[in-house]
């Protein structure tokens, strides 16, 4: 996500510095201070938020990451956006409010919230939840599915949960576009939601996978899709979000879930050939 959003600023007219998560120890505060102080941030994006499959530890050295980043913003008196997850909500709500209370249900959850909770005490953030991601680079939704279609086509996916897959390019669109108005003088803070326009489901989404992968000539059996089957690729509960704020705040119009597809399996395929 990170290079993602990096590759964005790049044809902007900010003077911005990307690091990444091996650049320094991000859980380590006289580290981060350390850089704060190097780079002088005027506004801090942390993209860090791991994908949810990844290890307890990932999550962990995120909150601490973000406890760091915190506290340098808090002395630079630096503008921080901060990613984050629609599992610190309850899940038994099928679509969160921008302004229902947190209430997570697993030990992930819980994490991304004690790094929102350290963001939230920065004098101006904003906490962007997203719900599900897919992206050209790195693991996430779409990288897993393309892996499974390949090795483990008859792998039964769920088809009751829905979600709107939003990419990675669409997020860093968001973000600019948010820095961009806070750069002219925007005053809006807090929790702000976004996910792309439309929902599917688990199922639904691979089986668009798998029609793309038929065209470039992987052959992908029918899919089997089941209600009582537990999410593979991601959380296993509804991904949807209300999304009110950013577009009454910042103007910014969703896209549809289902655009890019075709670039981004063409951009993952020769990779999973190999693996």
């Amino acid at each position: 996500m990170g290079s993602v959003i990096a590759s964005g600023l790049e044809y902007q007219s900010f003077n911005s510095v990307f690091l990444t998560p091996d650049s320094l120890d991000w859980a380590d505060a006289p580290t981060v201070a350390d850089c704060f102080a190097l780079h002088q941030p005027d506004i801090v994006i942390n993209s860090g938020l791991p994908y949810f499959s990844a290890p307890d530890s990932a999550f962990s050295t995120y909150a601490k990451a973000s406890q760091s980043i915190a506290r340098g913003c808090l002395v630079r008196n630096s503008v921080c956006l901060q990613l984050s997850s629609f599992e610190v909500y309850d899940e038994s709500l099928r679509r969160p409010e921008e302004g229902d209370e947190p209430n997570p249900s697993n030990a992930r959850g819980h994490k991304v919230l004690q790094a929102d909770q350290a963001i939230s005490a920065v004098n101006h953030s904003i906490i962007l939840r997203l719900g599900w991601l897919v992206g050209d680079k790195g693991e996430n939704m779409l990288s897993s599915m393309v892996s499974q279609l390949i090795h483990a086509p008859e792998q039964p996916l769920n088809n009751h949960f829905k979600g709107s897959p939003t990419t990675y390019t669409d997020v860093a669109r968001v973000l600019i576009a948010m820095v961009k108005q806070i750069d002219c003088g925007a005053d809006n803070w807090g929790v702000i939601h976004y996910s792309a326009e439309g929902f599917t489901t688990e199922f639904k989404y691979a089986s668009k996978i798998a029609d793309q992968l038929r065209r470039q000539g992987v052959d992908v059996p029918e899919l089997i899709g089941k209600e009582d089957v537990e999410c593979v690729h991601v959380p296993n509960r509804s991904g949807l979000l209300d999304c009110v704020r950013s577009m009454a705040n910042f103007g910014i119009q969703p896209r549809p879930y289902d655009g890019g597809i075709e670039e981004m399996v063409s951009a993952y395929l020769p990779v999973m050939h190999e693996s």
